[in-house]
């Protein structure tokens, strides 16, 4: 898990050969539901959200779902 303050922008960073596509495992309630990148990319390929309310943001690689987080913004 992360800890960020409100304000932070955080950087999701694919090293796999895989693609990567990061999505809420919350997605019917706000603000959480707006962590959605909606477009995969490849190796060395990221994808940065900035996070300006507070909560827990848990996500997981839509294209490897065994690869889960949770994003804690204080």
């Amino acid at each position: 898990a992360l800890v960020v303050p409100v304000r932070s922008t955080v950087r999701f960073y694919n090293s796999s050969n895989s693609s990567m596509s990061i999505m809420t495992l919350n997605d019917k309630l706000a603000p959480y539901s707006t962590l959605n990148q909606g477009k995969s990319v490849g190796k060395n390929g990221y994808f940065d959200f900035a996070f300006v309310v507070p909560g827990s943001y848990a996500y997981k690689n839509l294209n490897a779902a065994q690869y889960t987080g949770i994003v804690t913004v204080r």
